[in-house]
């Protein structure tokens, strides 16, 4: 409950220096930043609005936007995903009820 308000303070307060590590991969870093985004989001360890600052500081606004598009998505299927799991059939049941 807590580890993506905290997360996302600590991300926010490294922004630069993760910035530049992203920046020094050349076209990789965003790669990279996607599969951390879609990582640390659908699992909800770092919160979204940070994750998307971090695109936009480090690859600008057009690469940014799109690299964070790409991030939302994957996060939001794996959510979908761990939330589908742990329910199982059970919502159903309870809609259908």
């Amino acid at each position: 409950m807590t580890l993506p308000a905290i997360g996302g303070f600590v991300l926010l307060a490294s922004m630069e220096t993760a910035g530049k590590w992203l920046k020094g991969h050349g076209s990789a870093g965003l790669w990279i930043y996607i599969g951390g985004f879609v990582f640390a989001a659908g699992l909800a360890i770092l919160p979204t609005y940070s994750l998307a600052a971090l695109g936009g500081w480090a690859f600008g606004m057009p690469w940014g936007f799109v690299g964070a598009l790409a991030g939302f998505g994957g996060a939001s299927l794996i959510g979908y995903a761990t939330g589908r799991f742990a329910s199982g059939e059970r919502v159903e049941q309870l809609i259908e009820e």
